[in-house]
């Protein structure tokens, strides 16, 4: 067989593998809030539970970045932690107190938090073009949130752990017939002292504050956006195919990024994409109608199809090679971080405020993200 008819496979493998990987994350971001706020979570609550969550994924990063870093059996651990997400969520299912809820969640986002990063070091690591797979990825994201709005609506919105469950499962199998990833050179003795490297990397850390603030908010923005979208007279079904139309638009999007980029830089494509973002917040803060809502759910496409994208491949390319197994869990760690105070903040201002308040403090705190950008000078 020829290198190039091996690349498909792996392709290929990977693509699926995305698609299973960020579904069961599409059917629980979105409509968490709303199942927390159906059995009985106040807003401060919700914002507990997920920024207890969130919180849960830095350590996980880091602990798991090292020990795929340090092995050669990576599409194990990537295996390992899907069926093991899928365990705690189907636990979570008779759980309905406030405090059991959050530990749960909390060992659910433990095992779930690393996947995409692990997922993004291999196909970095494999020299795949990271752009036409990692679209996949809001396919699959795509698919699950209408699914999970539709079964939420009809069945109840506990079978939405189901659901998720299952998916990861699948994603497990398919990870374990991955190619492997030989970490060839990389012993254990020449691992260490990977972190203390990883932070000389001025670039890269000036990236990390920067995409610390923007990413933070675009991933708590899935939490909320289901109670802008309420109050702007939507319905639970609704939810699901809003967040459908807005996630499959990110496909075509991160497809033309790289055509872009050779254009205008992917430094570049950057900024103008988190200025649509903090537009988008702003005018969110306004509360718009869910049929506006509707209309103008390709901006979520442009927004994520061109930071996604580039933001993980300029952060790629300003590490050493050793260094990728571990930048990218460190990444999602880190931004993660970003998402708990925009989980936690966001549930507060729900309370006090109503949505439109949550997207106010967004606008705010992305902004803080673009000042950052712009002071880094890293449009250049």
């Amino acid at each position: 067989m020829t290198d190039e008819k091996i690349n498909i496979i792996k392709s290929n493998k990977f693509r699926l593998l995305y698609i299973l990987t960020y579904a069961p994350v599409g059917i629980i971001c979105p409509l968490i809030g709303q199942y927390l706020d159906y059995i009985g979570f106040s807003g401060t609550q919700i914002g507990i539970v997920t920024a207890v969550g969130t919180t849960a994924s830095i350590p996980a990063g880091l602990i798991w970045g090292k020990i795929y870093a340090e092995c050669n059996h990576g599409k194990r651990v990537v295996a390992m932690l899907c069926i093991m997400a899928a365990t705690f969520a189907l636990i979570s299912l008779s759980i309905s107190t406030f405090i059991l809820f959050t530990i749960v969640y909390a060992f659910i986002f433990f095992f779930q938090g690393p996947v995409m990063g692990l997922c993004d070091a291999m196909v970095m690591e494999e020299k795949l073009e990271f752009s036409t797979i990692r679209l996949f990825g809001s396919v699959g994201y795509a698919l699950a949130v209408f699914a999970g709005g539709r079964i939420g609506e009809s069945l109840g919105l506990k079978y939405i752990f189901v659901l998720y469950a299952a998916i990861f499962f699948l994603a497990g199998i398919i990870a374990l017939s991955i190619h492997e990833i030989q970490h060839k050179g990389f012993e254990r003795k020449k691992l260490e002292g990977k972190y203390p490297r990883l932070l000389k990397e001025k670039r890269y850390i000036k990236m990390l504050v920067s995409g610390f603030f923007i990413i933070g908010a675009n991933v708590a923005n899935n939490t909320y956006f289901g109670f802008l979208y309420r109050d702007g007279g939507g319905t639970i079904a609704g939810i699901g195919f809003v967040f459908f139309l807005m996630t499959l638009s990110e496909a075509p999007f991160m497809r033309i990024a790289p055509r872009l980029a050779k254009k205008v830089t992917p430094e570049k494509l950057i900024l103008y994409a988190m200025i649509i973002s903090i537009a988008r917040y702003f005018w969110f803060s306004t509360g718009p109608s869910s049929e506006l809502l509707t209309a103008f759910f390709f901006v979520q496409g442009i927004v994520n199809g061109f930071i996604l994208v580039e933001f993980i491949k300029c952060l790629s390319k300003h590490v050493k090679e050793d260094l990728v197994g571990i930048a990218m869990p460190t990444f999602y760690s880190v931004t993660t971080g970003s998402t708990i105070i925009c989980n936690y903040f966001g549930g507060i201002m729900l309370d006090q405020y109503g949505s439109m308040g949550v997207y106010a403090f967004f606008t705010v705190y992305s902004l803080l993200g673009l000042l950052s950008y712009l002071t880094f000078k890293l449009y250049k």
